[in-house]
């Protein structure tokens, strides 16, 4: 945060384009981009096909995560597609993903114990057709008392995640640039990940997501099939 302070300054040139930087938290890698678009850390559901067609499969998503949810099972298969990110937090237990696709492929050993959600997947261009390096999809298991420290995702993408167990007890929360996100079950958040963000878990429960990374509406060159009409955010200013 102090390092993004200090870039502050230089960012703001960006405003030129439309793009509004009063603080620290308002950067993101998505504004090297597209410094047009200022809809900030959380977007709204209507410009995002995907968080309706996951929130009207979220049974299905949610049935899959059943068979694997215990912490034995979940942590066997974290491990099995296991990327290092304890930059984020200091123990393994405390965030864990079962990476459903990484790396632009499905995980085959994942997906064999998670089909429908895989077959799902599969279906979106989102994902499935998107170029993006930074693209993927999965499981999250978030471990009572963990702490997330501040972090950002790559550009160009959004990210979303839909709730699929979802603890009301203590307090649960992501902070995204300036705001605030808590999550419910059966709902979808979509939003941009690379804003700083962080997460915190007092509760007693684990919560679990779907979490998405897929392929930013206003890219022109990641996706394999591009949509016909952008939304109209995407245009730039005349």
């Amino acid at each position: 945060l102090l390092g993004t302070a200090r870039a502050l300054p230089f960012f703001k040139q960006f405003e030129v384009f439309g793009a509004r930087l009063a603080e620290p938290h308002d950067m993101n890698y998505n504004m090297d981009y597209y410094p047009h678009v200022n809809l900030g850390p959380i977007w709204p559901k209507d410009l995002v096909p995907l968080a309706a067609f996951l929130e009207a499969h979220f049974e299905e998503f949610r049935s899959d995560l059943q068979h694997i949810r215990d912490a034995q099972t979940f942590w066997g298969l974290h491990r099995g597609a296991f990327v290092s990110e304890t930059q984020f937090t200091p123990q393994d237990k405390d965030w864990q993903t079962v990476y459903l696709y990484l790396n632009q492929k499905f995980v085959d050993r994942n997906c064999e114990v998670a089909p429908r959600s895989c077959e799902l997947l599969r279906s979106r261009p989102e994902i499935a057709g998107c170029r993006a390096s930074s693209s993927g999809a999965g499981f999250l298991r978030l471990h009572p008392g963990a702490r997330l420290k501040p972090h950002f995702g790559n550009g160009p993408r959004l990210s979303v995640h839909l709730g699929l167990e979802t603890p009301q007890v203590g307090d649960i929360h992501m902070q995204v640039g300036s705001k605030t996100v808590r999550w419910q079950e059966g709902h979808a958040v979509v939003f941009d990940d690379t804003f700083i963000h962080k997460v915190k878990h007092d509760g007693i429960e684990p919560r679990f997501v779907l979490l998405l990374w897929f392929c930013h509406p206003c890219d022109s060159e990641n996706w394999e099939n591009p949509p016909e009409r952008q939304p109209e955010v995407c245009r730039w200013p005349r």
